[in-house]
């Protein structure tokens, strides 16, 4: 059971101010004479904590009866108390390390999204050249590529021409150079969305899985 430490206080200061209150109305069952509401909250401190300085003591059964009983639940609620104040630090510990390790994790993450996402722009490059060829359209020099997303298929022929992209080897026909590098983009997004963590990623986890 979880105690709220706050809470086990308040029941603690209402118990000073309770028992007080019983000891100002029995006044008349102590040693004092015309025992006064200040003395009495005073010996309900001075019990509830254990002191007994003796200054005020109880003279008849029905106050010492009373003064027992508040000693005795004076130690179960310090008692409560630590216990409350024992697990608060362990739980603000335990949050604090699962926070640390929840961190590490999400940066370790992130790091690996972007390790994949250098190798998988290189594959984005290369299937973009594809199109381009497969297209008809300009094949630019470096890793700038054209890609006509508008285009005429009458204009798709010999498809089965050797293609003159000889990153991806000679000999190898426009359309099937094609659909490898489709292939492998595809594996390649899969891979992404099971081997890593894009819960904080959502738009960009939602794009991959309705590509894939």
């Amino acid at each position: 059971m979880k105690l709220n430490a706050k809470m086990v206080f308040v029941a603690y200061l209402l118990l000073i101010v309770g028992y007080g209150a019983t000891y100002y109305l029995i006044a008349e069952d102590f040693n004092v004479k015309n025992l006064s509401l200040v003395q009495s909250l005073y010996f309900s401190v001075v019990t509830i904590t254990t002191l007994g300085f003796g200054d005020i003591a109880p003279v008849t059964d029905l106050a010492r009866s009373i003064v027992a009983s508040e000693a005795i639940i004076g130690v179960v609620i310090i008692g409560l108390f630590l216990n409350a104040l024992w697990q608060y630090f362990a739980s603000t510990i335990e949050r604090q390390q699962s926070d640390a390790i929840a961190l590490n994790l999400q940066l370790k993450n992130t790091r690996e999204i972007i390790l994949f996402y250098e190798y998988f722009e290189t594959e984005l490059i290369e299937f973009r050249r594809a199109i381009s060829e497969l297209t008809q359209t300009k094949l630019s020099s470096g890793h700038q590529v054209d890609v006509e997303l508008t285009f005429d298929f009458s204009r798709l022929s010999s498809l089965y021409q050797p293609s003159k992209n000889t990153m991806s080897g000679v000999n190898k026909p426009i359309i099937h150079l094609y659909y490898q590098k489709l292939d492998q983009l595809l594996t390649d997004m899969k891979l992404l969305i099971t081997s890593y963590d894009l819960s904080d990623y959502v738009v960009f986890h939602q794009r991959v899985v309705a590509q894939t």
